[in-house]
């Protein structure tokens, strides 16, 4: 733990992860019951990075997009950048994790190729997008 700096002792309560500083990577908060929460910001290298703030349109998806599955991948660098992530919108104890989804893709270049399932519909909404960034998506109002 003291590698990565944390080495403050105590019995912690609850940890959250989020990017704080929207640039690509989690930090950590953690808090304790009796002194002060922590931060540790996580200042890695610059890597790929691609971010989503998803919304549901309130009747087919709930607002908050919970139980939405994304698969994003780099299709000109092959099948081993395919990434699949669920949104939840609780996930732990005495804290609340950030609820922007993160893909981090290392060395890997160009535009991401984005399919949403909105709240599990088995179809599936297709996007490409810019790496490096937060891109807001908003579920398509089809009537």
């Amino acid at each position: 733990a003291a590698q990565v700096g944390w080495s403050q002792p105590g019995t912690a309560r609850g940890i959250a992860v989020a990017d704080l500083d929207n640039d690509g990577d989690l930090d950590v908060i953690v808090t304790r019951q009796f002194a002060p929460a922590s931060i540790y910001r996580n200042d890695g290298a610059d890597k790929a990075w691609l971010g989503l703030f998803l919304e549901g349109d309130g009747r087919r998806c709930n607002r908050d997009a919970a139980g939405t599955r994304v698969v994003a991948q780099l299709p000109d660098a092959g099948p081993g950048t395919r990434q699949v992530r669920e949104l939840h919108t609780i996930n732990g104890f005495s804290a609340q994790s950030d609820r922007r989804m993160l893909f981090g893709f290392g060395q890997q270049t160009g535009r991401v190729s984005v399919d949403i399932h909105w709240c599990g519909e088995p179809s599936a909404d297709k996007r490409v997008l810019e790496p490096g960034r937060y891109h807001r998506v908003r579920q398509a109002d089809l009537g």
